[in-house]
C-alpha cells in the first residue's frame, strides 16, 4: 500500500488515544438466552393513604375553626385584609403537624402569602412562625441534641 492510501485509512484507536492505523474491532451483538422480564404496571400514588385520613379529618376541623374565628390573627402591617379566609400554620403542615390545633391561625390570603415569602423574618420575630427542627427547651436541633 502506498503512503496516500495509509493516511486515508487512519483510524483512532480507543485505547491509544492517539490515530494509529489499526482497525477497530467490530462490536459483538449479544443476545439474550431467556425472555426478556416484562416490567409490572406500578403508579406511585399522589397521596398516602394516610394522608387523605388526616385531609378529611382536616377539612372538618378548618371549618368549625374558620367559623370561630372570621377575623384574620396575623394582621401584618399595610397588608392585611382582616376577613380570615385560610389557616397559617405556625409549626408547618407536616406529618401529624396538620392537625394540631394549638399551632393554627387565621389568616386572610394577603398575610398568608406575605408571611411564607417576603415577611418570613417579621413572622419569626413576632412569634407567627415557628422553626420547625429546633426543640422549644432549648433551641437546640434533636441531632444536636444527642450530640451533647
Amino acid at each position: 500500500m502506498s503512503m496516500e492510501k495509509l493516511s486515508e485509512r487512519e483510524f483512532k484507536h480507543p485505547t491509544c488515544g492517539a490515530k494509529c492505523r489499526r482497525e477497530k474491532k467490530p462490536k459483538k451483538i449479544y443476545q439474550l438466552k431467556r425472555t426478556p422480564i416484562k416490567k409490572k404496571p406500578y403508579k406511585i400514588k399522589p397521596i398516602a393513604k394516610k394522608r387523605i385520613k388526616q385531609n378529611e379529618q382536616y377539612a372538618i376541623e378548618r371549618e368549625k375553626f374558620l367559623a370561630k374565628n372570621d377575623e384574620c390573627q396575623i394582621k401584618a402591617p399595610g397588608i392585611c385584609s382582616y376577613s380570615a379566609l385560610v389557616i397559617h400554620h405556625t409549626n408547618g403542615r407536616e406529618n401529624e403537624r396538620l392537625l394540631i390545633v394549638e399551632d393554627w391561625l387565621a389568616s386572610c390570603p394577603e398575610c398568608n402569602i406575605w408571611i411564607e415569602g417576603e415577611g418570613t423574618e417579621w413572622a419569626y420575630a413576632n412569634g407567627i412562625k415557628k422553626h420547625k427542627h429546633r426543640l422549644k427547651e432549648n433551641g437546640l436541633s434533636n441531632s444536636l441534641r444527642q450530640a451533647l
